[in-house]
């Protein structure tokens, strides 16, 4: 194992960790891993300065912070997206203005290709998906991306898009919620050694509730969206979820009466988004200690050594010689994401039995013993 920094590799090092995940499915949008170490002072590397973990291949991390104490430093760092607070900043060549016959301009727009090409040159050549725009043709409306960060724009994009951006070795990769069903099949980490698994919660999307400036639509069966929703609403609602108007007369009345109501166009609605109602059910839950063999990313499976399979959201490592010792999880959708409670989701008793075996550690009124053995298939986990 070694770690390089600036471009010159480490002699001495240790307390190596590394941590990954997301504040709730898809709210933050962007995941920003993490990966700190203590080494020897002082350290002439300044602050921005690249740093590469060779366990972690592909990934360009970059000083955040140190601290010093006596002839120890303590080093923090984020990964490339961690650049992404950066504006974007346009000049006349980068907007598509459209006009009609009397050359009359109708619109002004920012194709993806422009804002990828913004990310690219100002981030340290980190590339961005931007899986979906609303105009294939001409990209985004220049007010909903104008005087913003590229922070800002591609969160918008991933809430919108029900998904989240996660640093990847190709880059900034973005993947939906259900990502399984884009991607044909999610990868999975099979796991023997692990401490007690404590699930705390359920909850299933049943619709989408879309709030634009225009007006509120719901995507899916609307009856439901009380207790299951996801709520979308910021800038980008409009233009990624067209929202129309229409007027239905009701000619049983004497005399008929006409009824005003919204709809969103599902037409325009990727197959991976519609997907997700009635589709997905996110479990939250928790593992403190996990003997990994590879570092799996965020929705990968993990499949624990019960049988039981849970996805991915959270992850952190911390490395004991070559063993990556980890704490892992999974996130069920925070307030800010949903309207309304789902009436499935129910926290559950999380103590656990004394002398109880778990996974492969066993409680006991004094201590607890890790990893005391593996167990056989099918045991608990």
């Amino acid at each position: 194992m070694s770690i390089t920094v600036d471009g010159t590799a480490l002699t001495y090092y240790r307390n190596v960790s590394y941590q990954k995940g997301i504040n709730g499915v898809g709210e933050s949008g962007i995941s920003v891993s993490s990966l700190s170490f203590d080494t020897v002072a002082p350290l002439t590397a300044d602050t921005a300065a690249p740093v590469a973990y060779d366990q972690i291949s592909g990934i360009p991390f970059y000083i955040n912070s140190r601290s010093r104490n006596g002839n120890s430093v303590h080093i923090e760092c984020l990964d490339a997206a961690a650049l992404l607070d950066q504006p974007l900043e346009l000049s006349q060549q980068d907007i598509t203005t459209v006009t009609d016959q009397s050359g009359k301009i109708v619109g002004q727009f920012v194709t993806a290709a422009v804002i990828q090409s913004k990310i690219s040159a100002k981030c340290h050549r980190l590339t961005a998906a931007i899986p979906w725009t609303p105009d294939p043709d001409y990209g985004f409306p220049l007010s909903t991306v104008e005087n913003k960060t590229f922070q800002q724009i591609l969160t918008e994009i991933s809430e919108v898009c029900a998904g989240f951006y996660t640093m990847t070795a190709a880059g900034l990769t973005f993947k939906y919620l259900n990502d399984c069903d884009v991607q044909e099949g999610r990868p999975e980490w099979a796991v023997t050694y692990h401490s007690a698994v404590n699930v705390n919660g359920e909850f299933m999307y049943t619709a989408i509730k879309v709030d634009t400036s225009y007006e509120e639509a719901t995507i899916g069966n609307a009856a439901a969206a009380d207790f299951n929703t996801l709520e979308v609403s910021n800038s980008m609602s409009a233009y990624l979820f067209p929202v129309y108007d229409a007027v239905r007369t009701n000619y049983e009345m004497n005399p008929p009466t006409s009824e005003h109501y919204t709809y969103v166009d599902t037409s325009v609605i990727p197959e991976a988004l519609d997907d997700i109602v009635g589709e997905i059910t996110f479990i939250g839950w928790s593992c403190d200690n996990v003997i990994l063999t590879g570092i799996p990313e965020l929705a990968d499976n993990i499949r624990f050594a019960s049988g039981e399979t849970l996805r991915l959201t959270e992850l952190s490592i911390r490395w004991i010689g070559n063993t990556m010792l980890a704490a892992v999880g999974g996130t069920i959708p925070s307030g800010g994401e949903i309207g309304r409670r789902s009436r499935r989701q129910t926290e559950i008793d999380n103590k656990i039995s004394l002398n109880t075996a778990y996974g492969c550690v066993r409680y006991n009124d004094y201590q607890l013993d890790l990893f005391e053995q593996a167990p056989s298939q099918g045991g608990g986990s």
